[in-house]
């Protein structure tokens, strides 16, 4: 089924771009222009959903048998007396929707890659039969519902069939999954079972392909794993500032006034601030950290009223949800003004809360300060293991079936399992005895790890079914002392064994705002979110003005440097060009015009122009000519992009130009940055 998909993935974009030439063509639809993203239509959505309903009957049975296969060793890990007894998944077929391609990137070795986003929807009446021993009767599931937002990567990109490396799969968030129960476990008193069972899937799915752990498939048997990896794009700090528009609750004896605290969640961890009490406009000056692999993560905003009562449970205040890129767009410099819903509907109370991308780094400034009680929310760094394959196993080969888990201090890891299949012996790229594992394993070291011993060691073992056939362990001190704080080795593992890996630590730089007075709506410059039908996209949220404001939100654009310029034959002599920079900044009329620089091949302007700020998809639209001292100026090409964008990608953003509609491998590097203008 993955397979599938992946290449249905391949083939989209190829058909997203077939559809624009048409419509170039013939003019019979709006082509989006943006260079920042493409969104695909009804038509391609369409397109991917047709096949697989097409083929829907060949693939319930083939996808049946696959689970089959991956569940039933889960279940026995898991200490479970369970079978499958039968697996229909029905008649309904999966669903595609809401399909974004991103822009083209450049990886660290320059080969590129790009990345599509997609939402999968299924709900479908099916036939699974489980059986168990003699305490657990046998029973089923008669229905699922499942949706999430998946996201494939294509890394890295090459000139040599098929182009693409490898495909790397999972979902931006964990996917929402509701299974309806039939037989003994639909009984009230038999949770235990179904909570079991929905915790096993839950885990299972995080563990191999909720970010930021990807699945890969490779399209390329050769490629190098250690080129596809994408390192996260940092720690996302979040501080919670303070809130407003909380009331008193009504009681049956006396009012109530709110202990209000936060819970924040993003990806797979939750932070709670400490609680206010008895106060309607609680403080709370909080920062919290949480691993970020994608701009499109959804950031989970709830305010609570915690009940001291031991029979009681806590009150909810409203929340609100909204992706991690128009977080950060948002929260800019200061803090977002952020409302809370109740049911879908603004319920009045408010919080002010600002979220910055703090960079990975190799200073471990982060990993090296001690953490205290109330640094419980904060993370020290990253430790991030690749495991690419095992060589020369020390066993039959029709018995091979190894693995590597990975222990530190309570965390526990293992890559999957790569055992001998009969049908697979002797395809390309397959080898049981010198198995590709190609995982990768990013652990956030939170107040635990950070509590742990500096000399406590990562522990890497290599296993065959039950057995170990050897250990190899990694110090904090060894990771400290590598070049770039990287191990990347084959080492002997075992008696004969090799194992190929790659072992980092980093920490990151913080970046978060200072503490100062309290947010005031009625006083503030405010960025208000909004959080209702939020896309993938950036935001369109306007800036705001309080009351009595005397702050003015401003982008300062820079146009930096240039690269890739070359000098052409002029009169039998060579032309070293001169040149500069047009620059128009959304619906203004004026253009601003940077200085010339002559015979230049690496022109360094930085220089830079302030213009009124209004949303995040103000474009900036950029040419670039070379400047002549008779005739008209040559355009040597142009690009646009949006503030936003530039702002996602850490203030600068490189772009290469285009003429006529062709790349031409030239290259201005710009910068982004949101200031505050005094007004008067």
């Amino acid at each position: 089924m993955i397979q599938f998909i992946l290449g249905s993935a391949v083939a989209l974009p190829l058909y997203h771009i077939f559809n624009r030439y048409i419509a170039r063509q013939t003019n019979k639809r709006h082509i989006n222009e943006d260079l920042n993203y493409v969104r695909s239509g009804d038509n391609n959505v369409n397109f991917l959903s047709d096949i697989i309903s097409r083929l829907w009957s060949n693939l319930r049975v083939a996808v049946s048998a696959r689970i089959r296969k991956t569940i039933e060793p889960i279940l026995e890990e898991m200490g479970l007396p369970l079978k499958l007894v039968k697996v229909d998944l029905g008649v309904t077929p999966l669903r595609f929707e809401n399909i974004v391609v991103r822009e083209l990137q450049k990886s660290s070795d320059e080969a590129g890659y790009f990345k599509m986003n997609m939402d999968m929807v299924w709900n479908s009446t099916c036939d699974i039969q489980l059986k168990g021993d003699h305490l657990i009767p046998k029973f089923g599931i008669a229905n699922i519902t499942f949706s999430g937002r998946m996201q494939f990567v294509f890394n890295p990109l090459s000139d040599v069939m098929p182009c693409i490396g490898g495909i790397q799969i999972a979902f931006v968030d964990p996917p929402d999954i509701h299974l309806d129960f039939t037989g003994i476990a639909a009984f009230a008193n038999s949770h235990l079972i179904t909570d079991i069972i929905d915790e096993a899937l839950n885990s299972t799915l995080e563990k191999m392909m909720v970010l930021p752990n990807r699945m890969l498939y490779k399209m390329d048997p050769t490629c190098d794993y250690l080129k596809m990896h994408l390192p996260p794009l940092g720690i996302a700090r979040i501080t919670a500032r303070n809130g407003w528009g909380f009331k008193v609750q009504k009681g049956t004896f006396k009012d109530d006034v709110v202990d209000v605290y936060l819970k924040i969640s993003l990806g797979n961890r939750t932070c709670q601030t400490k609680t206010i009490k008895n106060n309607l406009s609680p403080t709370w000056d909080e920062s919290m950290d949480f691993l970020l692999s994608s701009h499109d993560q959804k950031v989970t905003i709830e305010a609570w009223d915690e009940d001291d009562h031991v029979l009681d449970v806590d009150d909810f205040l409203g929340s609100t949800v909204l992706t991690a890129g128009n977080f950060l767009l948002s929260s800019g410099s200061g803090y977002a003004k952020i409302p809370l819903q109740i049911e879908n509907k603004d319920c009045g109370n408010h919080v002010a809360l600002n979220c910055q991308l703090c960079p990975l780094s190799s200073k471990l400034k982060s990993y090296q300060m001690p953490p205290s009680d109330h640094d419980k929310n904060h993370l020290g760094g990253l430790v991030t293991i690749i495991v690419v394959r095992a060589i020369n196993l020390p066993v039959p080969k029709e018995e091979a079936a190894s693995c590597v888990k990975i222990t530190y201090g309570r965390t526990k890891l293992a890559t999957g399992v790569v055992a001998y299949v009969p049908e697979y012996d002797g395809l390309a790229g397959y080898d049981p005895l010198n198995p590709d594992y190609d995982a990768t394993f990013q652990i956030p070291l939170n107040y635990e790890h950070m509590q742990l011993d500096r000399t406590s060691r990562i522990k890497l073992e290599l296993v065959n079914g039950k057995k170990v056939i050897g250990t190899l362990e990694l110090s904090h001190a060894d990771l400290m002392a590598a070049p770039n704080t990287t191990i990347s080795e084959t080492r002997a593992i075992g008696e004969g064994a090799l194992l190929q890996f790659d072992a980092a630590i980093t920490g990151f730089e913080s970046n978060a705002p200072q503490n100062g007075p309290n947010f005031d709506p009625e006083k503030e410059t405010q960025i208000e979110l909004n959080t209702k039908n939020e896309t993938a996209q950036p935001s369109s949220t306007d800036v705001k003005k309080g009351k009595e404001s005397s702050q003015e939100q401003q982008v300062l654009v820079t146009i930096l440097s240039g690269n890739g310029f070359k000098a052409h034959k002029k009169f039998l002599k060579a032309d070293i060009p001169d040149i500069y920079t047009k620059v128009k900044v959304g619906s203004n009329p004026k253009i601003w015009q940077t200085s010339t620089m002559k015979n230049s091949l690496t022109p360094v302007w930085n220089e830079s122009r302030e213009f009124q700020y209004f949303n995040h998809n103000q474009v900036l639209n950029v040419g670039v000519y070379d400047a002549n001292s008779k005739g008209k100026d040559d355009l040597v090409g142009s690009f646009r992009v949006t503030v936003g964008q530039v702002l996602l990608d850490g203030g600068v953003k490189e772009m290469e130009l285009t003429l006529n509609g062709k790349m031409v491998n030239k290259f201005i590097k710009i910068q982004c940055e949101q200031v505050l203008k005094k007004t008067n």
